[in-house]
């Protein structure tokens, strides 16, 4: 028989330098692709959250259409200006007719636990922050709507949204979504969207009158 034949046969298949080769091109590929792919399931999250927002918007502007008042309101049914569980009274299914509750007619919203963003959300409504100083980072009575690096909410009842456990590149991109345009060196406290990165809360301006 002919040797070539043997030799020629023995040669199928990978060495086992060629098997390293290919696996570390492999790695090299996986490496740059995998964070492409991290990246498209945040910037889904964010944009998903986005468009939530206009439910809990409609919810309010719902709720101040049946209540007549951006505050909530009490067991009496009597109106109770700092709640910072609001999304209890939007979400209420037998809350009776005492005081203002004959006029109630939700639920406005049916849960905020179903969340594509973050770990957990509240609804707050408080009073607006005195004053025009800056506003804060770290609270939803005062903002800065129009990026003058005033606080436009003296005198007026504030309802926002605090959603907490939400990543640097999450409330960056949320903020690009709603804010997009203002002072980029402000975008912690200035416009519909602030973020306290040292406790990874996310504030996010409603309504307010």
């Amino acid at each position: 028989m002919n040797k070539r034949f043997f030799k020629n046969k023995k040669r199928k298949g990978f060495t086992l330098i060629e098997m390293v080769g290919v696996l570390a091109v492999v790695a090299i590929l996986g490496s740059f692709v995998a964070p492409k792919v991290f990246e498209v399931i945040e910037g889904s999250k964010s944009t998903r959250f986005a468009l939530e927002i206009g439910t809990y918007s409609k919810a309010v502007a719902n709720w101040y259409k049946d209540i007549g008042s951006l505050q909530s309101l009490n067991g009496s049914g009597v109106l109770a200006a700092t709640d910072t569980s609001f999304q209890a009274e939007l979400i209420a299914n037998a809350v009776g007719t005492t005081g203002l509750w004959a006029f109630w007619n939700g639920p406005y919203i049916n849960s905020v636990a179903n969340l594509s963003l973050g770990t957990a959300l509240t609804i707050e409504t408080n009073t607006g922050a005195s004053g025009t100083a800056a506003a804060v980072k770290t609270d939803t009575t005062s903002w800065d709507l129009d990026d003058d690096d005033k606080n436009d909410m003296a005198s007026k009842q504030v309802v926002a949204l605090k959603l907490t456990g939400v990543t640097d590149a999450q409330a960056s991109a949320i903020d690009n979504i709603i804010d997009k345009g203002l002072t980029a060196a402000r975008f912690e406290r200035s416009g519909k969207v602030k973020y306290d990165a040292d406790n990874d809360n996310l504030y996010i301006y409603l309504a307010s009158l």
